[in-house]
């Protein structure tokens, strides 16, 4: 469907509107730096997680469970809350990506995972449109 005076159609506009909020969001490498700021600062600076000791490595004290010492993977999803609502699948679809890569990557050695960090900052203004299927999909 065209817009008045014969523009672009509704959906070609939707795309753009999609592209420039796409845009505003941090970087993936940005998104990491930070979020490896916060673990330092929370997790591990005031003690909240006691099994991660450094924003790298995380499992810790795990060993008797069977969970070694491995490296915490940073991943980063581009969806939007606002983006529409296949944006919701498309952070399913980067949740799942990153675990298909931690176990790909295994539990052990120089590149094993052990933890995974999915910064999805479009979702920030509605965590619970976030929370909720990514926690439902996990339990």
């Amino acid at each position: 469907e065209k817009v008045e005076g014969g523009g672009e159609s509704d959906r070609e506009a939707r795309q753009k509107q999609i592209i420039q909020k796409r845009m505003k969001l941090p970087t993936s490498d940005d998104t990491e730096r930070r979020t490896k700021a916060w673990v330092k600062r929370v997790l591990v600076g005031l003690g909240i997680c006691p099994f991660t000791k450094s924003d790298v490595k995380s499992g810790q004290g795990l060993g008797d469970m069977g969970v070694p010492v491995a490296n915490i993977m940073y991943s980063y999803s581009e969806a939007l809350a606002d983006g529409g609502e296949n944006d919701v699948y498309l952070l399913m679809a980067d949740v799942w990506g990153a675990i298909f890569d931690m176990i790909s990557a295994g539990p052990s050695g120089k590149n094993g995972v052990s933890s995974i960090l999915l910064s999805a900052p479009g979702f920030d203004d509605d965590f619970s449109l976030w929370a909720g299927p990514v926690f439902a999909m996990l339990e």
